[in-house]
């Protein structure tokens, strides 16, 4: 009896790990439009490998010096990935808090002024093989009281560069 207990709970147990993982985006951007950031963007071409549950992948733009990416969910709450060289003298200026996400170390700011274009950034510094030390930021214009700061950095965290 005890044997079919188990076997049963495990039965149960591996159709809904499979369906949390079939919910998980493995890919947040499309690889093709991947292979085009790549081929226009050099120094910036970083993508998150993680986004928020419900977000999806939108559209991108690329200026000289910066690459947007854009992400939405179903009631059009907009996160965007930006990446940019890095212009301070460390990467930490303006931080409130610090967190350690996915062995990285991610900093986030909230901003209280209406003009600015986000009230919320999550960001991390890489070194980009070139040298080049490139920030990775995640901003939101929702109030982390309805998107999660550490929901942000999570994604900040997973910024990689695009091979």
């Amino acid at each position: 009896m005890r044997r079919l207990l188990i076997v049963l709970s495990l039965g149960l147990m591996v159709p809904a790990a499979a369906s949390a993982l079939a919910a998980t985006p493995g890919h947040p951007v499309p690889i093709a439009v991947e292979e085009l950031i790549a081929k226009r963007a050099a120094l910036e071409s970083y993508t998150p490998a993680r986004m928020l549950i419900g977000f999806k992948y939108e559209h991108w733009q690329y200026v000289p010096g910066e690459l947007r990416v854009w992400f939405a969910n179903r009631v059009h709450v907009e996160v965007k990935f930006n990446v940019t060289p890095l212009l301070a003298s460390s990467c930490a200026v303006g931080k409130q808090k610090t967190f350690q996400l996915a062995g990285n170390k991610v900093y986030w700011s909230q901003v209280t002024d209406p003009t600015v274009e986000y009230v919320q950034e999550a960001w991390r510094c890489v070194k980009h093989p070139s040298g080049r030390v490139m920030r990775l930021s995640v901003v939101s214009r929702t109030p982390p009281t309805k998107l999660a700061d550490v929901g942000l950095g999570t994604v900040a965290a997973s910024g990689r560069l695009i091979r």
